[in-house]
């Protein structure tokens, strides 16, 4: 995965600016989908190396209600503690949605992604980023792992029903 050393969230922001206005009335463009995929690098840049807080920022309102700042720490502590690269994921699929029944009015971005590491053979889910104002925020993260002791004691095709039902692209 390429990482840009020098993004941060205010980054996102300046880049997020010319498009997200225009992004909650019309189809996404490529220069949507291009500022979303460098805002999940930083986002994955933040978390790989221990950022919490550049990280923390990119939740949604949601999210932030649904758990603060320092439990998301704690639990991203011991994610990159068990051996979650999140260095080493690849974002395999974008897919965007316009005003989608349900939610509020505006462009999401779901985002696909996968790795592994020695520690965690699987690692694949996806998080979804909306842009309600002109940052875009992460929506939702869903991520699934399996340990390498779970992996041992599976064949091949228990993995690969795993794969399936985890959504694994």
């Amino acid at each position: 995965m390429r990482y840009l050393s020098q993004i941060s969230l205010a980054a996102c922001v300046a880049l997020w600016l010319p498009s997200a206005v225009a992004a909650q009335t019309a189809a996404p463009t490529q220069d949507d989908t291009n500022l979303v995929l460098t805002a999940t690098e930083a986002f994955l840049f933040a978390r790989a190396t221990g950022n919490h807080a550049d990280a923390y920022a990119m939740y949604g309102r949601g999210l932030q209600d649904l758990q603060n700042a320092t439990d998301a720490a704690a639990v991203w502590d011991e994610e990159r503690a068990r051996g979650i690269p999140f260095a080493d994921i690849q974002i395999v699929n974008v897919t965007w949605y316009t005003d989608p029944a349900g939610l509020p009015p505006g462009a999401y971005a779901a985002i696909d992604f996968r790795g592994a590491s020695p520690e965690v053979p699987i690692v694949c889910g996806f998080m979804v980023w909306h842009n309600v104002s002109p940052v875009p925020r992460i929506n939702r993260v869903e991520m699934n792992v399996i340990d390498a002791d779970i992996y041992a004691q599976m064949d091949d095709a228990t993995r690969a029903s795993f794969e399936t039902q985890f959504g694994c692209r």
